[in-house]
Parts: structure tokens; C-alpha cells; sequence
């Protein structure tokens, strides 16, 4: 009876911490990776890694001065990187690859919900720094 007890409440935990965390900023990988770290903030999103081969996501909400304020700062000894940013029907990619270092074109979209992708080509030595 414990047990079940004790079982039960495990899951009502787990449910609802799946359900508060779906208004937060969570990013999503798919893929493979080398001695990664990631730091998500409100207004950052910051990613290391040896090796990375894949793609993260994050959705954030973005204020009309964040949106204006996305800048991106990128390096990587090899492979490629590339930044996805989409909202509704409209989409626009950017290569990070090597050396990048400012800001993002984002006269497309409005403030509100903004979705950010961030894949990974046979990357090595990864460092970047997403603010806004």
C-alpha cells in the first residue's frame, strides 16, 4: 500500500512540474554531443561544447527592446552552425559558422513568441552566445 502510495505521489510531482515548466524557457536537443554545457536565462541563451552534432531549440518570449537587441556571438574550430529564427509562417536562417560576432536581422518578425534553432553540423570546439 506504501508503495503505491509513494508511487502515486511521484507522478502527480512529476506531472506537474511537466506542466510548470511549459511556460518556461526549456530548451530541446536532438542529436549528439561532447562534454556540453548550456546556461539558459531570460535574456540569454549560451551553449559550449567539444563536439556537437544535432539541434537545440528554445522558444522565449521576446519583448519589442529584446527583439531589437538579438545579437549572437559564435565561434567553432570546425563543422558548421546555423540559427533558425521562426515565428508562425515566417522563418529566417543565419550561418554562425567560425567567427560570427553581432547582431540578427529580425525586421521580420513582431514581439511575442519567438522560436530559435540552433543546428549543428559536425561542429568541434563550440562556443555561443545568444542576448537579446
Amino acid at each position: 500500500m506504501k508503495k503505491r502510495v509513494i508511487i502515486t505521489l511521484l507522478v502527480l510531482a512529476t506531472l506537474v512540474a511537466m506542466l510548470g515548466l511549459a511556460g518556461c524557457n526549456v530548451t530541446v536537443f536532438s542529436g549528439t554531443s561532447v562534454n556540453s554545457k548550456e546556461i539558459t536565462k531570460a535574456t540569454s541563451w549560451h551553449i559550449t561544447a567539444s563536439s556537437l552534432n544535432g539541434h537545440g531549440t528554445r522558444t522565449v518570449n521576446m519583448s519589442p527592446d529584446g527583439l531589437s537587441a538579438l545579437n549572437v556571438t559564435s565561434m567553432n574550430a570546425a563543422g558548421n552552425i546555423t540559427l533558425t529564427l521562426s515565428q508562425g509562417d515566417t522563418t529566417s536562417t543565419v550561418d554562425i559558422s567560425g567567427n560570427y560576432s553581432g547582431s540578427i536581422d529580425t525586421s521580420k518578425f513582431a514581439a511575442g513568441k519567438l522560436n530559435l534553432r540552433l543546428d549543428y553540423a559536425n561542429a568541434k570546439d563550440v562556443d555561443v552566445y545568444l542576448s537579446w
